[in-house]
């Protein structure tokens, strides 16, 4: 790894959630994964059995990975050896992001997000698409 130095006078990071990450320094690897099941509902309903990861695909199946089709070889040419910032300000980073001051040889993140809507609907009462009859 190619280290530039990095100057910043001053962060400031308001909210790191959810497998996130904010470095500063130099290293080899960040690796944060998360999976978040949301639930949202007009009612407030909490289930105990809610939230089992195996019982959705999106959790299990691998992540699609690019295909390496042609060689790329870098040339990197750097005017200066340092990159300077005054003063970063960042309102949150969240979901397995990161925020670095430094230099990284592997990044690798990965969110997998399954949102579910349930709307309180009252028996008898049809939605556009069932008055309409459409699938």
């Amino acid at each position: 790894m190619y280290n530039r130095n990095s100057i910043v006078d001053a962060a400031y990071v308001n909210s790191v959630g959810i497998s996130s990450v904010f470095n500063i320094g130099d290293s080899r690897e960040i690796l944060p994964k998360s999976n978040v099941f949301a639930v949202q509902r007009e009612a407030e309903v909490f289930y105990d059995n809610e939230g089992d990861f195996n019982q959705y695909d999106i959790f299990k199946l691998p992540v699609p990975r690019p295909i390496k089709t042609e060689n790329v070889i870098p040339s990197y040419y750097h005017e200066r050896p340092f990159i300077r910032a005054k003063f970063v300000k960042i309102l949150a980073i969240s979901t397995a992001a990161v925020f670095q001051i430094g230099s990284t040889d592997l990044i690798e993140s990965e969110a997998r997000v399954k949102h579910t809507r349930q709307i309180y609907r009252p028996k008898g009462v049809l939605d556009l698409e069932e008055q309409s009859g459409q699938d």
